[in-house]
């Protein structure tokens, strides 16, 4: 149990006061507020830039679930538009102070009120222990691959252990109204040349549109789960006109990955709907608001088939559609196109090491890849792998592979058996995101926010079985 004094803080911000309800998910319009304040304020240069990061490192100190919400804002200035906000070159040493003073607070709550280990943490020590082993055993830079596992580690510790620590907070209500605040933040730019990235797509208040892409397409898929389950018309209006701009937003981005990680999650789960015979579909077609709302989309998608064939079409083939007019390359060509410059040498180098794969978090051509070094200490090693499964076989080998899949599997089964819709919609988005854009072991980037979202996922369903943590 967190102490009294951050219990009634976390009880005063869900009340009235602070709140706009909608069904059993509310508005926060306090953290809103401090959200928007800490996006916008960055427009002001460097001094408000130090401001920013100061005050999320003191915030991390100040109680468990404020640890967890500045590694996710964090996140959040990190991959926020270089063209509209200021961000310090030393960037990446704070990102480090901020992680490491977040999981003291965390690691410091959780020994001081002698929380008992949870079901969780074994499987995810041997996780990383057989990480360390294969990374020792076959890196060709040990010192990048430890410093990975080690920051992975501690990131995933920090998020997870802080959502289980804080379990009384509200994380689905700071969810919703985090994805609101970002949404509405980067809504102007739409029509304005900030808002894209020069030849690519849409971008908001983030720094690329496949960034985009990943971070909206969790909220999509709740969102699309979300209608068919709020019984007033206030809520089903508010999901429905979320719903329907995010999407356009999404496309208008170009991002592939958040088109289809939404896809994806949502058919997945009615797929699994279907066959456990849950009958959920037809609350989303039956109901006079979602009729009206399914007949909207038909009537913008007659009038304007053209335009939306030509960006969907666009966006799928991804610039190479006179290629396929041309008749150079089909459709399923296209697609994977952009992919294959990342999957191929990752296959190439699984099939020279099979086992135990090159090494964790390096990238797949030893001559192209940088490290940034802080004294002699690595602190950046940037890589760009698209797809989970082969660049977890190239690195960690079908070892490191099946040890990862029986670890999330844990995560899955909870879902599975105790979670509703919309659990079983964030925590599918989040996994299907890492298809495109992997970020599970990212904890400078957007794994926090990734594992955030399973955690709060994994930590409802828990709670309405057992009334207990994650």
């Amino acid at each position: 149990m967190i102490s009294t004094i951050e219990t009634n803080i976390s009880n005063n911000i869900q009340s009235n006061t602070y709140t706009s309800k909608i069904e059993n998910i509310s508005f926060k319009w306090l953290d809103g507020l401090i959200i928007a304040l800490l996006i916008w304020i960055n427009i002001f240069g460097k001094t408000a830039n130090v401001i920013v990061w100061a005050f999320l490192i003191v915030w991390s100190l100040s109680g468990t679930y404020r640890a967890v919400q500045a590694l996710i804002l964090g996140y959040l200035i990190f991959s926020m538009n270089r063209e509209l906000f200021f961000l310090l070159p030393q960037i990446w040493s704070l990102r480090w102070l901020l992680l490491f003073s977040s999981t003291f607070r965390i690691l410091f709550d959780w020994i001081r009120y002698k929380r008992p280990i949870t079901w969780w943490l074994p499987w995810f020590a041997v996780f990383i222990l057989i990480l360390y082993l294969l990374s020792f055993m076959k890196s060709y830079q040990l010192s990048v691959s430890f410093l990975k596992i080690t920051a992975f580690a501690i990131g995933f510790f920090a998020v997870v252990m802080g959502v289980n620590l804080s379990s009384d907070y509200s994380w689905k209500n700071w969810l919703l109204t985090f994805w609101v605040v970002v949404f509405i933040s980067g809504l102007p730019l739409i029509v304005s040349s900030i808002g894209y990235l020069p030849g690519r797509g849409f971008r908001g208040i983030l720094n690329h549109p496949q960034e985009y892409g990943v971070f909206f397409a969790i909220p999509s898929a709740v969102f699309i789960t979300n209608i068919g389950k709020n019984k007033t018309l206030k809520a089903k209006f508010f999901y429905i006109i979320m719903l329907i701009s995010i999407l356009i937003s999404i496309i208008v981005s170009r991002s592939r990955t958040g088109i289809f990680a939404t896809i994806l999650a949502v058919s997945t789960i009615y797929i699994i709907a279907l066959i456990r015979k849950l009958k959920i579909g037809k609350e989303i077609y039956v109901k006079p608001l979602s009729i009206i709302a399914v007949l909207a989309v038909l009537l913008i998608f007659t009038f304007f088939f053209d335009t939306i064939y030509d960006s969907a079409f666009s966006l799928i083939t991804k610039g190479y559609t006179d290629s396929i007019y041309r008749g150079e390359m089909d459709i399923s060509q296209a697609i994977i196109s952009t992919r294959t410059q990342f999957i191929i040498p990752s296959w190439q180098n699984f099939l020279k090491n099979p086992l135990g794969g090159i090494g964790f978090g390096l990238a797949s051509d030893p001559e192209r890849f940088h490290v940034g070094k802080f004294y002699g200490i690595p602190i950046t090693a940037r890589i760009e792998k698209g797809f989970i499964f082969s660049a977890l076989l190239e690195e960690t080998g079908i070892v490191g592979t099946l040890f990862f899949l029986l670890f999330i599997f844990f995560f899955i089964k909870v879902i599975l058996r105790y979670g509703n819709i919309q659990e079983q919609a964030l925590l599918a988005s989040s996994i299907f995101v890492n298809f495109g854009e992997m970020g599970f072991f990212s904890p400078g980037s957007r794994g926090p926010y990734i594992w955030l979202c399973i955690a709060v996922a994994v930590l409802m369903a828990k709670k309405r079985e057992y009334q207990c943590g994650l």
